[in-house]
């Protein structure tokens, strides 16, 4: 009996032997329907895209394993929309075979619609329609987790507790908004009675 060859670090080891390649962590971009992304960006008057952003830049950060903020890049997402479409084209484009969205007219739209809000009244009001320029792009990160793992990306396709809070309070601030705007034109149109 050799004891020295059991303990021979040139031995070949016991058993089968599992192949692991060295892989990149799959992020999983927030991309939930278009109707879901649509609806809670007008209720929760637009601050869902700061959600949407915080958790596409977490992606990213994954998958690049970069040292960058997500939640400084979501929270100034008007400064940083080019760069989260870019990399949603890049990564989704080393997965799938679909051509890349037009970053860069996408984040034009967005940030010109998210500078309505600056505008004066009623034109202001044009602010939710922000959220058509992240569609595509949305679009774009739903089929790339289609395509990285079926059974996951799916996580986001229902409305959770949050979603539900922000769409109540969204509803409320709006129907206090719209009753507001409807006062303020019915007075121009009753004539003022004197005393």
């Amino acid at each position: 009996m050799d004891a020295g060859h059991d303990s021979s670090p040139y031995r070949a080891p016991d058993g089968v032997i599992e192949e692991r390649l060295a892989v990149r962590a799959k992020p999983f971009f927030l991309a939930p329907p278009a109707s879901k992304l649509v609806v809670m960006m007008v209720f929760t008057l637009g601050w869902y895209v700061v959600w949407w952003f915080y958790r596409n830049w977490r992606a990213v950060k994954r998958h690049d394993r970069s040292r960058m903020n997500p939640a400084w890049r979501s929270i100034f997402g008007i400064f940083y929309a080019y760069a989260c479409f870019r990399a949603i084209n890049r990564i989704s484009a080393g997965n799938t075979q679909e051509r890349k969205a037009p970053a860069g007219l996408l984040a034009i739209a967005y940030v010109l619609l998210e500078l309505t809000i600056l505008l004066p009244a009623p034109l202001w009001l044009l602010f939710p329609l922000s959220v058509l320029p992240l569609l595509p792009m949305n679009a774009k990160a739903r089929r790339y987790n289609q395509f990285v793992d079926a059974a996951v990306y799916r996580d986001e396709d229902g409305f959770n507790a949050w979603n539900w809070l922000g769409i109540v309070v969204g509803g409320i601030c709006w129907a206090i908004l719209l009753l507001g705007i409807l006062l303020y034109l019915i007075s121009f149109l009753v004539p003022a009675t004197s005393a």
